[in-house]
C-alpha cells in the first residue's frame, strides 16, 4: 500500500511539473493559475504537517507564489511526502491522524483517506488549471494518470 501511494506522489509531481513547464514556456502570466498553482502546492505542505504532527505550515493555503517558487515547493513537498511514506512504520495506513483545520477545529482521519485527499486535490486544481489554459487558447499538457504509466 506504501508503494501505491509513494507512486500516486510521483505521479503528482511529473504533472505538477508538466503543467507549470508549459505555464513557463508559454510565459503565463494569468493571476488565476498562480493562484491556483501555489494553493496546490500550500495544501501539500499543510496536509504534511498535519501527518507529521508539526505546527501550522509557513505556506499559507492562498498565498500566490511566483513560478520558482511554485516549482521548487513542488519538488520538495513531493520528495518529502515520498519520504515520509518510506519511512512510515505502519504498512496498512489506517493510522488515524489527528489535527486542526486551518480555522483551529480539530478533526481526524485515517491515513490513507488523507493521502486520497492531496492527491485528488492536486488533480482536480489541475484540471481548473488546464481549463484556464485553454480559455486562453494555449492547449494544456497531457497530465492523465495513465498517460504517466504508459512512460
Amino acid at each position: 500500500m506504501k508503494r501505491y501511494f509513494t507512486g500516486l506522489f510521483e505521479y503528482n509531481l511529473w504533472a505538477n511539473q508538466r503543467l507549470l513547464g508549459a505555464i513557463r514556456q508559454q510565459q503565463i502570466k494569468d493571476d488565476a493559475i498562480f493562484n491556483l498553482m501555489s494553493h496546490i502546492m500550500s495544501a501539500q505542505f499543510i496536509w504534511l504537517h498535519r501527518v507529521e504532527g508539526l505546527p501550522t505550515s509557513s505556506y499559507p493555503p492562498w498565498e500566490v507564489y511566483d513560478l520558482n517558487e511554485i516549482e521548487s515547493m513542488a519538488n520538495e513537498s513531493n520528495a518529502r511526502w515520498i519520504e515520509y511514506l518510506n519511512n512510515y512504520k505502519l504498512e496498512t495506513l489506517e493510522e488515524v491522524i489527528h489535527y486542526q483545520n486551518s480555522v483551529n477545529k480539530d478533526f481526524e482521519n485515517r491515513f490513507v483517506d488523507i493521502l486520497n485527499h492531496v492527491i485528488n486535490h492536486s488533480t482536480h486544481h489541475r484540471a481548473q488549471v488546464s481549463l484556464m489554459l485553454r480559455q486562453l487558447d494555449i492547449a494544456p499538457p497531457q497530465t492523465d494518470y495513465i498517460v504517466f504509466k504508459r512512460l
